[in-house]
């Protein structure tokens, strides 16, 4: 079916932007999941932005699915880093499990209408990863056998934009 875009640039130097996908399927059970993603500026690491049903103008009926069209959205801030943004992916489910990946090289979403990179202006220029300076335990030693016990770490970073997530993880 189709797939078009109410936008392929955003400023987002003043306030967070939305682009909306409009998704036309067709599919004898019903779509439950829409998904279709852009890659980050090339040499820029983190995560991709995914445009997803919204509820607003595509709410989900259990046993039905999404309506017809759909509207999936992704919201832009100014801690996205400028420039080109790449198709990357599409992933759309039916309700009883049948799905597609339609990857960017195969041509497939472009040729439905998704728009081969979005533009990001006004965003971050912030391309370092944050830098951990030092990490410390308040003990490193705990006894649970009569009660849960707690350990806090205290993390010294430094980042331009800010710190997103922190996690330690132990095996």
């Amino acid at each position: 079916n189709s797939v078009s875009f109410d936008k392929t640039s955003v400023n987002v130097a003043e306030s967070d932007q939305t682009i909306t996908a409009t998704v036309d399927w067709s599919d004898a059970s019903g779509l439950e999941v829409a998904n279709i993603y852009y890659s980050r500026p090339e040499g820029i690491s983190g995560s991709s932005i995914g445009f997803s049903p919204s509820g607003d103008g595509c709410e989900y009926e259990s046993g039905v699915g999404y309506p017809n069209p759909c509207d999936i959205k992704a919201t832009f801030t100014s801690n996205h880093p400028n420039g080109t943004w790449t198709l990357d992916y599409g992933y759309f489910n039916d309700i009883v499990g049948n799905s597609i990946y339609m990857y960017s090289n195969s041509g497939e979403l472009a040729a439905l209408g998704a728009p081969e990179s979005i533009e990001v202006i006004g965003g971050t220029n912030d391309t370092d990863a944050p830098v951990i300076n030092s990490v410390s335990f308040d003990k490193t030693s705990v006894n649970v056998a009569e009660s849960d016990q707690t350990i806090t770490a205290t993390v010294d970073w430094s980042d331009a934009s800010g710190l997103e997530v922190a996690n330690i993880y132990y095996s």
